[in-house]
């Protein structure tokens, strides 16, 4: 139990980490495709808002306003794909923002019980 709470005082009580993971994320969605490494969309955008809405929860508590701005800032990730040059080979998918929700439940639920383990 102290390591989980040496982790959580270092990185998820701290700010800087939930903010360095944003714009990780966002920087990862707005690159041309073929730059990045082979993996499932569906499962990236699932588990980047999962990490995402986990250091954000851990480091605020709040989950409505946790759940609202992450559901904004996927759609926003989607409508600046949509405007990114077709050589970016990126696009507006309704099912990535999907998949970002999901993700959002699934950070939340472990953030929840992650408190509980470390309380």
């Amino acid at each position: 139990m102290k390591t989980l709470k040496i982790l959580r005082d270092f990185f998820f009580q701290n700010l800087y980490f939930s903010l360095f993971l944003t714009v990780l994320v966002a920087i990862l969605c707005f690159m041309p495709s073929e730059k990045l490494p082979e993996a499932d969309d569906k499962t990236a955008h699932f588990l980047a808002f999962g990490a995402l809405s986990f250091s954000w929860l851990v480091n605020s508590g709040n989950v409505k306003k946790v759940g609202l701005l992450l559901s904004v800032f996927a759609i926003f990730i989607e409508i600046v794909q949509f405007l990114l040059p077709e050589s970016f080979h990126r696009g507006f998918d309704v099912f990535d923002i999907l998949a970002d929700m999901v993700g959002v439940i699934l950070g939340v639920v472990c953030a929840i019980l992650f408190n509980k383990l470390v309380k």
